[in-house]
Protein backbone atom coordinates (compact mmCIF):
# COMPACT_ATOMS: atom_id res chain seq x y z
CA UNK A 1 0.00 0.00 0.00
CA UNK A 2 2.74 2.37 1.03
CA UNK A 3 5.16 1.34 -2.15
CA UNK A 4 1.43 2.29 -4.08
CA UNK A 5 1.27 5.50 -2.57
CA UNK A 6 4.77 6.36 -3.24
CA UNK A 7 4.59 5.57 -6.76
CA UNK A 8 1.31 7.53 -7.14
CA UNK A 9 1.75 11.25 -5.05
CA UNK A 10 6.06 10.65 -6.35
CA UNK A 11 7.37 13.76 -4.02
CA UNK A 12 8.29 13.22 -0.42
CA UNK A 13 6.26 15.51 1.60
CA UNK A 14 2.73 14.29 -0.72
CA UNK A 15 3.30 10.63 -0.19
CA UNK A 16 3.79 10.66 4.00
CA UNK A 17 0.86 13.21 3.73
CA UNK A 18 -0.73 10.33 2.12
CA UNK A 19 0.46 7.34 3.66
CA UNK A 20 -0.17 8.86 7.15
CA UNK A 21 -3.60 9.65 6.22
CA UNK A 22 -4.01 5.75 4.38
CA UNK A 23 -2.35 4.44 7.41
CA UNK A 24 -5.08 6.30 10.00
CA UNK A 25 -7.91 5.09 8.11
CA UNK A 26 -6.73 1.47 8.05
CA UNK A 27 -5.98 1.66 12.11
CA UNK A 28 -9.27 3.24 12.82
CA UNK A 29 -11.53 1.42 10.60
CA UNK A 30 -9.77 -2.01 11.02
CA UNK A 31 -12.15 -3.29 14.07
CA UNK A 32 -9.59 -3.52 16.27
CA UNK A 33 -9.24 0.29 17.77
CA UNK A 34 -13.02 1.18 17.46
CA UNK A 35 -15.04 -2.30 17.40
CA UNK A 36 -17.17 -2.70 14.75
CA UNK A 37 -20.52 -2.70 16.17
CA UNK A 38 -19.40 0.51 17.87
CA UNK A 39 -18.64 2.41 14.64
CA UNK A 40 -21.57 4.76 13.08
CA UNK A 41 -23.79 3.18 10.96
CA UNK A 42 -22.88 5.64 8.01
CA UNK A 43 -19.13 4.25 8.58
CA UNK A 44 -19.92 0.55 8.47
CA UNK A 45 -18.53 0.57 4.83
CA UNK A 46 -14.91 1.74 6.04
CA UNK A 47 -14.47 -1.46 7.96
CA UNK A 48 -15.22 -3.79 4.97
CA UNK A 49 -12.51 -1.60 2.85
CA UNK A 50 -9.43 -2.03 5.30
CA UNK A 51 -7.02 -4.67 4.57
CA UNK A 52 -6.50 -4.55 8.06
CA UNK A 53 -10.51 -5.43 8.87
CA UNK A 54 -9.57 -9.01 7.13
CA UNK A 55 -6.91 -10.08 8.89
CA UNK A 56 -8.32 -9.60 12.55
CA UNK A 57 -11.63 -11.45 11.15
CA UNK A 58 -8.89 -14.50 9.79
CA UNK A 59 -7.37 -14.40 13.03
CA UNK A 60 -9.81 -14.48 15.15
CA UNK A 61 -12.36 -16.79 13.29
CA UNK A 62 -9.41 -19.05 13.32
CA UNK A 63 -8.52 -19.10 17.03
CA UNK A 64 -11.83 -18.60 18.79
CA UNK A 65 -14.22 -21.14 16.33
CA UNK A 66 -11.10 -23.56 17.58
CA UNK A 67 -12.15 -26.46 19.42
CA UNK A 68 -10.00 -25.28 22.30
CA UNK A 69 -13.07 -23.11 22.95
CA UNK A 70 -15.81 -25.15 22.49
CA UNK A 71 -17.27 -25.02 25.83
CA UNK A 72 -20.70 -24.14 26.44
CA UNK A 73 -21.36 -21.43 28.43
CA UNK A 74 -24.82 -20.06 27.91
CA UNK A 75 -27.90 -20.82 25.26
CA UNK A 76 -26.14 -23.16 23.17
CA UNK A 77 -23.19 -20.15 22.89
CA UNK A 78 -19.31 -20.95 23.23
CA UNK A 79 -16.11 -19.40 25.19
CA UNK A 80 -15.45 -18.63 21.41
CA UNK A 81 -18.46 -17.04 19.84
CA UNK A 82 -18.81 -15.35 22.69
CA UNK A 83 -15.69 -13.36 22.34
CA UNK A 84 -16.31 -12.86 18.95
CA UNK A 85 -19.68 -11.28 19.44
CA UNK A 86 -18.58 -9.03 22.07
CA UNK A 87 -15.99 -7.43 19.48
CA UNK A 88 -18.44 -8.19 16.98
CA UNK A 89 -16.78 -10.93 14.77
CA UNK A 90 -19.13 -13.25 15.16
CA UNK A 91 -18.71 -14.26 11.81
CA UNK A 92 -19.00 -18.41 9.87
CA UNK A 93 -16.05 -20.45 10.35
CA UNK A 94 -15.93 -20.10 6.09
CA UNK A 95 -14.89 -16.42 6.70
CA UNK A 96 -11.86 -17.27 7.10
CA UNK A 97 -11.05 -17.96 3.57
CA UNK A 98 -12.97 -15.04 2.82
CA UNK A 99 -10.25 -13.06 4.82
CA UNK A 100 -7.43 -14.81 2.79
CA UNK A 101 -8.72 -14.09 -0.52
CA UNK A 102 -9.26 -10.41 0.39
CA UNK A 103 -5.52 -10.32 1.81
CA UNK A 104 -4.47 -11.81 -1.81
CA UNK A 105 -7.02 -9.49 -3.45
CA UNK A 106 -5.78 -6.09 -1.99
CA UNK A 107 -2.15 -7.34 -1.95
CA UNK A 108 -2.70 -8.17 -5.91
CA UNK A 109 -4.38 -5.09 -6.87
CA UNK A 110 -2.05 -2.85 -4.63
CA UNK A 111 0.52 -3.99 -6.96
CA UNK A 112 -0.97 -3.14 -10.54
CA UNK A 113 -2.23 -0.08 -9.22
CA UNK A 114 2.06 0.47 -8.34
CA UNK A 115 3.09 -0.71 -11.51
CA UNK A 116 0.23 1.39 -13.72
CA UNK A 117 1.21 4.08 -11.75
CA UNK A 118 5.05 3.27 -12.59
CA UNK A 119 4.29 2.84 -16.31
CA UNK A 120 1.69 6.06 -17.16
CA UNK A 121 2.24 8.83 -14.47
CA UNK A 122 5.25 11.43 -15.28
CA UNK A 123 7.79 10.91 -12.78
CA UNK A 124 8.81 13.85 -11.08
CA UNK A 125 12.19 14.45 -9.76
CA UNK A 126 13.05 17.14 -7.04
CA UNK A 127 16.70 18.16 -5.60
CA UNK A 128 17.42 21.22 -3.05
CA UNK A 129 19.65 22.53 -5.85
CA UNK A 130 19.87 24.49 -9.16
CA UNK A 131 17.66 23.39 -12.28
CA UNK A 132 18.20 24.54 -15.26
CA UNK A 133 15.96 24.35 -18.60
CA UNK A 134 17.76 23.52 -22.08
CA UNK A 135 17.77 24.21 -25.22
CA UNK A 136 15.16 21.61 -26.21
CA UNK A 137 12.42 22.85 -23.30
CA UNK A 138 13.19 19.72 -21.11
CA UNK A 139 14.25 19.97 -17.25
CA UNK A 140 16.80 18.63 -16.12
CA UNK A 141 18.97 18.67 -13.22
CA UNK A 142 22.66 20.03 -12.27
CA UNK A 143 23.82 19.19 -8.84
CA UNK A 144 25.84 21.93 -7.10
CA UNK A 145 29.27 21.79 -7.18
CA UNK A 146 32.41 24.02 -6.60
CA UNK A 147 34.06 25.07 -10.47
CA UNK A 148 37.94 24.19 -10.33
CA UNK A 149 40.52 25.50 -12.46
CA UNK A 150 43.65 23.39 -13.27
CA UNK A 151 46.60 24.15 -14.77
CA UNK A 152 49.61 22.57 -15.70
CA UNK A 153 53.35 24.05 -16.07
CA UNK A 154 56.75 22.49 -17.69
CA UNK A 155 54.76 19.75 -19.73
CA UNK A 156 56.98 17.68 -21.71
CA UNK A 157 56.07 15.11 -23.79
CA UNK A 158 58.20 12.26 -25.73
CA UNK A 159 57.61 10.02 -28.49
CA UNK A 160 59.46 7.67 -29.40
CA UNK A 161 59.07 6.20 -33.30
CA UNK A 162 60.73 3.23 -34.06
CA UNK A 163 59.75 0.63 -36.47
CA UNK A 164 55.64 0.80 -36.09
CA UNK A 165 55.71 -3.25 -36.18
CA UNK A 166 58.46 -3.91 -33.63
CA UNK A 167 57.04 -2.00 -31.18
CA UNK A 168 51.49 -3.24 -31.70
CA UNK A 169 55.25 -6.96 -31.43
CA UNK A 170 57.26 -5.53 -28.45
CA UNK A 171 54.50 -3.88 -25.97
CA UNK A 172 52.01 -6.83 -26.87
CA UNK A 173 54.95 -9.68 -25.59
CA UNK A 174 55.56 -7.14 -22.70
CA UNK A 175 52.01 -6.40 -21.94
CA UNK A 176 50.62 -9.71 -21.64
CA UNK A 177 53.80 -11.07 -20.25
CA UNK A 178 53.18 -8.89 -17.29
CA UNK A 179 49.41 -9.33 -16.73
CA UNK A 180 50.40 -12.76 -16.34
CA UNK A 181 52.82 -11.77 -13.98
CA UNK A 182 50.42 -9.65 -12.17
CA UNK A 183 47.80 -12.54 -11.86
CA UNK A 184 50.49 -15.26 -10.48
CA UNK A 185 51.36 -12.47 -7.96
CA UNK A 186 47.99 -11.67 -6.65
CA UNK A 187 46.90 -15.41 -7.20
CA UNK A 188 44.22 -14.70 -9.54
CA UNK A 189 45.53 -17.21 -12.51
CA UNK A 190 42.98 -19.69 -11.63
CA UNK A 191 40.02 -17.37 -12.22
CA UNK A 192 41.51 -15.12 -15.05
CA UNK A 193 38.66 -16.03 -17.55
CA UNK A 194 35.91 -15.67 -15.10
CA UNK A 195 33.44 -12.85 -15.17
CA UNK A 196 33.45 -10.65 -11.88
CA UNK A 197 29.20 -10.92 -11.71
CA UNK A 198 27.30 -9.35 -9.37
CA UNK A 199 28.85 -8.79 -5.89
CA UNK A 200 27.10 -11.50 -3.58
CA UNK A 201 25.25 -12.67 -6.60
CA UNK A 202 27.50 -14.59 -9.07
CA UNK A 203 31.77 -14.22 -10.17
CA UNK A 204 33.89 -13.24 -7.89
CA UNK A 205 34.08 -13.90 -4.72
CA UNK A 206 34.54 -10.73 -1.97
CA UNK A 207 37.92 -11.31 -1.33
CA UNK A 208 38.92 -11.62 -4.90
CA UNK A 209 37.39 -8.85 -5.66
CA UNK A 210 39.48 -7.33 -3.21
CA UNK A 211 42.52 -8.46 -5.15
CA UNK A 212 40.87 -7.64 -8.51
CA UNK A 213 40.97 -4.05 -7.36
CA UNK A 214 44.63 -5.19 -6.19
CA UNK A 215 45.64 -6.55 -9.11
CA UNK A 216 43.81 -2.81 -11.46
CA UNK A 217 46.43 -0.76 -9.42
CA UNK A 218 49.27 -3.45 -10.17
CA UNK A 219 49.23 -3.25 -13.63
CA UNK A 220 49.76 0.45 -13.65
CA UNK A 221 53.55 -0.78 -12.03
CA UNK A 222 54.04 1.74 -9.58
CA UNK A 223 56.99 1.46 -6.69
CA UNK A 224 54.48 2.40 -3.80
CA UNK A 225 51.40 1.28 -3.32
CA UNK A 226 48.82 2.22 -0.38
CA UNK A 227 45.97 0.23 0.66
CA UNK A 228 43.19 1.31 2.70
CA UNK A 229 41.82 -1.09 5.52
CA UNK A 230 41.85 -4.32 2.30
CA UNK A 231 41.05 -6.60 4.68
CA UNK A 232 36.97 -4.76 5.52
CA UNK A 233 34.47 -6.62 5.44
CA UNK A 234 36.33 -9.99 4.60
CA UNK A 235 36.57 -12.94 7.33
CA UNK A 236 39.81 -14.31 8.92
CA UNK A 237 40.23 -16.67 6.02
CA UNK A 238 39.48 -14.19 3.33
CA UNK A 239 41.71 -11.45 4.94
CA UNK A 240 44.81 -13.87 5.00
CA UNK A 241 44.37 -14.87 1.68
CA UNK A 242 44.67 -10.87 0.85
CA UNK A 243 47.22 -10.40 2.60
CA UNK A 244 49.13 -13.25 1.66
CA UNK A 245 48.86 -11.48 -2.09
CA UNK A 246 49.93 -8.53 -0.30
CA UNK A 247 53.33 -9.51 1.07
CA UNK A 248 53.41 -11.34 -2.36
CA UNK A 249 53.69 -7.69 -4.02
CA UNK A 250 55.83 -6.64 -1.39
CA UNK A 251 58.34 -9.01 -2.13
CA UNK A 252 58.40 -8.13 -5.65
CA UNK A 253 60.29 -4.86 -4.19
CA UNK A 254 57.67 -2.79 -4.31
CA UNK A 255 56.74 -0.94 -1.41
CA UNK A 256 53.37 -1.51 0.17
CA UNK A 257 51.84 0.92 2.63
CA UNK A 258 48.88 -0.46 4.59
CA UNK A 259 46.20 1.21 7.21
CA UNK A 260 44.50 -2.31 8.95
CA UNK A 261 41.63 -2.01 11.21
CA UNK A 262 41.66 -4.51 14.04
CA UNK A 263 44.27 -6.99 12.67
CA UNK A 264 44.54 -10.39 13.58
CA UNK A 265 48.30 -11.83 14.93
CA UNK A 266 48.96 -13.09 11.82
CA UNK A 267 48.02 -10.14 9.38
CA UNK A 268 49.95 -7.71 12.24
CA UNK A 269 53.07 -9.88 11.76
CA UNK A 270 53.01 -9.94 8.05
CA UNK A 271 54.40 -6.60 7.81
CA UNK A 272 57.68 -5.32 8.29
CA UNK A 273 57.53 -1.77 9.64
CA UNK A 274 54.62 0.02 11.78
CA UNK A 275 54.08 3.74 11.68
CA UNK A 276 51.45 4.19 14.96
CA UNK A 277 49.54 7.66 15.49
CA UNK A 278 48.09 9.16 18.46
CA UNK A 279 44.93 10.98 17.85
CA UNK A 280 46.43 14.29 16.29
CA UNK A 281 48.96 12.60 14.26
CA UNK A 282 51.82 11.99 16.33
CA UNK A 283 53.57 9.28 16.13
CA UNK A 284 53.62 7.18 18.73
CA UNK A 285 56.31 4.52 17.46
CA UNK A 286 57.87 4.09 13.66
CA UNK A 287 59.90 1.26 13.53
CA UNK A 288 60.62 -2.61 12.70
CA UNK A 289 57.66 -4.51 14.39
CA UNK A 290 60.23 -7.73 14.32
CA UNK A 291 59.71 -11.68 14.51
CA UNK A 292 56.78 -12.45 16.09
CA UNK A 293 56.29 -8.77 17.15
CA UNK A 294 59.41 -8.76 19.37
CA UNK A 295 60.57 -5.12 18.62
CA UNK A 296 57.35 -3.57 19.20
CA UNK A 297 56.53 -5.29 22.55
CA UNK A 298 60.62 -4.86 23.45
CA UNK A 299 60.35 -0.88 23.17
CA UNK A 300 56.69 -0.74 24.72
CA UNK A 301 57.50 -3.07 27.71
CA UNK A 302 60.50 -0.52 28.17
CA UNK A 303 58.91 2.39 28.97
CA UNK A 304 57.44 2.50 32.88
CA UNK A 305 54.37 1.41 33.99
CA UNK A 306 53.69 -0.63 30.55
CA UNK A 307 51.89 -3.65 31.58
CA UNK A 308 53.20 -6.83 30.12
CA UNK A 309 51.68 -8.54 27.28
CA UNK A 310 49.85 -11.84 27.89
CA UNK A 311 50.81 -14.74 26.45
CA UNK A 312 49.15 -14.98 23.02
CA UNK A 313 47.75 -11.76 23.47
CA UNK A 314 46.95 -9.95 20.22
CA UNK A 315 50.39 -7.68 19.91
CA UNK A 316 48.20 -5.24 18.11
CA UNK A 317 44.95 -5.03 20.37
CA UNK A 318 47.60 -5.20 23.39
CA UNK A 319 49.58 -2.00 22.04
CA UNK A 320 46.18 0.12 21.06
CA UNK A 321 44.90 -0.43 25.07
CA UNK A 322 48.43 0.02 26.85
CA UNK A 323 48.93 3.44 23.92
CA UNK A 324 45.06 4.59 24.30
CA UNK A 325 44.12 8.11 25.40
CA UNK A 326 42.98 6.61 28.90
CA UNK A 327 46.13 5.04 29.84
CA UNK A 328 48.05 8.19 29.31
CA UNK A 329 45.71 10.17 31.21
CA UNK A 330 45.99 7.21 33.95
CA UNK A 331 50.00 7.14 34.03
CA UNK A 332 50.28 10.54 33.17
CA UNK A 333 52.35 9.67 30.16
CA UNK A 334 52.63 11.61 26.65
CA UNK A 335 53.88 8.46 24.04
CA UNK A 336 54.32 11.12 21.69
CA UNK A 337 56.88 12.63 23.73
CA UNK A 338 58.28 9.14 25.05
CA UNK A 339 59.07 8.53 21.18
CA UNK A 340 60.53 11.74 20.70
CA UNK A 341 63.20 11.27 23.22
CA UNK A 342 63.79 6.95 22.44
CA UNK A 343 66.96 5.84 20.93
CA UNK A 344 64.58 4.66 18.22
CA UNK A 345 63.37 8.16 17.06
CA UNK A 346 67.28 9.22 17.11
Amino acid sequence: MFRFIASLFQTLVASLTAGSLSLTFVLLFGGFIIPKPSSPVWLKWGFWISPLSYGEIGLTTNEFLAPRWEKIVSGNTTIGQQALEKHGLNFPSYYYWIAVFALIGCTVLLNIGFALALTFLKCKFIFTSQVALSSTHRWRIVLPFEPLTITFQDVQYYVDTPSVELCSAICSLLSQAFVNEVLETIELDEVRDSLVGIAGTSGLSTEQRKRLTVAVELVANPSIIFMDEPTSGLDARAAAIVMRAVKNIAETGRTVVCTIHQPSIDIFEAFDELVLLKIGGRIIYSGPIGQHSSRVIQYFESIPAVPKIKENYNPATWMLEVTSKSAEAAHGQDFAKIYEGSILYQ
